[in-house]
């Protein structure tokens, strides 16, 4: 009986002991107390997983090229586009009197940049320009043909395109012109074309160029002296490659 009383008495004692029960948390309890939370270092909680994950790589190249490679590539590949006679439309068909050739330019002997006229006639001489075609048509740097200054030089220029596949030395230009007053000077990128003659104003004088041609946009100009009242130019351009 008294061995059994005094177990009795201890497990009472045993249950009448506070149990303490710690959270975990960062350090503090909810009395107040620090806490050592273990270790530094170690981390006991699971990492939130990234917004927007990346996708497993596939081994496959991107396919949607970057925008600046694509405008490398089509600066490096030029598209070929064939040279305009004076006088037409971006559709190939002669424009009307006092329209402006978008395909030609026009400068002064200061360089000055003047304005491509259209025209059929110079003022006051009616006829005794070479007829339009429906190929081409003299421009002017004057909507009315003349030339206040009484004389000038006038330099009328056009551009082209060779692409890739285009053979340089298999290129031939031929030049078919004729001005108001003498034609000067015929360049092909800054290089002087032979067998350039003065000419008139109505028949056309012909030379071919079969250099220097450049992979790219190319510069023809034609530079034609006046020497007092209209002036103006005309030119068909025929390109092989």
């Amino acid at each position: 009986m008294e061995s059994m009383r005094g177990r009795t008495m201890f497990s009472l004692l045993a249950l009448s002991i506070p149990v303490v029960v710690v959270a975990a948390c960062d350090g503090e309890s909810s009395s107040g107390t620090t806490i050592d939370a273990g270790p530094v270092g170690v981390d006991v909680t699971t990492p939130d997983a990234p917004s927007n994950p990346s996708p497993p790589d596939s081994g496959t190249p991107d396919a949607t090229p970057d925008a600046s490679d694509a405008a490398d590539a089509a600066d490096a590949a030029p598209v070929t586009s064939l040279p305009f006679a004076t006088g037409l439309g971006a559709n190939g068909v002669a424009l009307a009197d006092g329209q402006v050739d978008p395909h030609w330019t026009v400068k002064d002997a200061t360089g000055a940049a003047l304005t491509s006229y259209v025209q059929t006639d110079a003022l006051g001489y009616i006829g005794y320009w070479l007829a339009p075609s429906a190929t081409s048509k003299f421009i002017s740097p004057f909507v009315d043909t003349v030339d206040p200054t009484g004389s000038g030089v006038f330099t009328y220029a056009t551009t082209f395109v060779l692409g890739p596949e285009v053979s340089l030395p298999d290129v031939e230009l031929v030049i078919r012109y004729t001005s108001d007053n003498a034609m000067t000077a015929i360049t092909v990128n800054g290089q002087a074309v032979d067998g350039v003659v003065g000419g008139s104003y109505s028949a056309f004088e012909t030379v071919t160029v079969t250099t220097p041609f450049v992979r790219g946009t190319n510069t023809v100009s034609l530079t034609v002296s006046n020497s007092g009242g209209p002036t103006g130019m005309r030119a068909e351009l025929d390109l092989t490659k």
